[in-house]
């Protein structure tokens, strides 16, 4: 409803999913180890209670 594509566009984002980690873009869609290595994430990564897809 209110995605405000002139704000994607002018943050470089071109695609759905995008995520923003310590100012550099990741397009696509992530698994959880990918998120956790980038973003710096120090906790428990048995992601046990997340689907396989997402892994």
């Amino acid at each position: 409803k209110d995605s405000r594509p002139d704000l994607c566009k002018a943050a470089g984002i071109q695609g759905y999913p995008t995520w923003e980690i310590n100012g550099k873009l990741y397009s696509n869609v992530q698994s959880l180890e990918k998120l956790a290595q980038v973003s710096g994430y120090q906790g428990p990564r048995n992601f046990k209670n997340f689907p396989d897809a997402f892994k």
